[in-house]
């Protein structure tokens, strides 16, 4: 399942890379968040809202992540999260829906070590994740939490982790068609 359209290419080794295809961006409407800093283990930054379309980009160090939050509790969110140890970029959707016929798991995708920049981009229940080495997920999430959506950088570990996002609004895409009018008869 896709939600928006894709570049896609292939690299020296035969790999095929993903990217949202650049006229995605003219899809951003009013900017969000703008926002670097230092976050520590067990004290999230809040960010700010975010609506239910949006386009997310961030760099996040090792022990870096960034949570989207779906209610006002804070118990219905999706993780983003970089795994200290290997360098991947860790998305954990077992918290992101507070329905318990809604299913949980994690995926990991393939980054490299020190800081990685990402792009997320979600439509409601979509959520599209790309780093930006060319690994892509598609996921779905089915938050019933009903609160304003907001976004907050996470750490793990001891030392404090710098991070950088930026988040906008995304407007609706519209079809047009443009195939001639059909002739109507008199």
């Amino acid at each position: 399942m896709l939600s928006l359209p894709r570049q896609v290419t292939i690299d020296n080794d035969g790999a095929l890379l993903q990217r949202p295809a650049q006229e995605v961006e003219r899809l951003r409407r009013d900017r969000r968040i703008r926002a670097a800093g230092e976050v520590r283990a067990g004290r999230p930054v809040e960010l700010g809202e975010i609506g239910p379309a949006c386009d997310i980009t961030a760099r996040l160090d090792a022990a870096g992540g960034l949570r989207l939050v779906t209610d006002a509790a804070g118990s219905e969110y999706l993780d983003l999260v970089r795994d200290p140890m290997t360098g991947e970029v860790v998305v954990d959707r077992s918290r992101a829906s507070l329905d318990p016929r809604a299913k949980g798991g994690s995926w990991r995708l393939p980054a490299r070590l020190g800081p990685v920049d990402i792009r997320v981009v979600i439509d409601h229940s979509v959520a599209e994740v790309f780093t930006a080495e060319g690994q892509a997920l598609t996921l779905r999430l089915y938050p019933v939490g009903g609160a304003t959506w907001r976004l907050q950088a996470t750490a793990s570990g001891a030392a404090p982790v710098p991070y950088a996002v930026e988040a906008w609004d995304l407007r609706g895409l519209q079809v047009h068609d443009r195939r001639p009018e059909p002739e109507r008869a008199s």
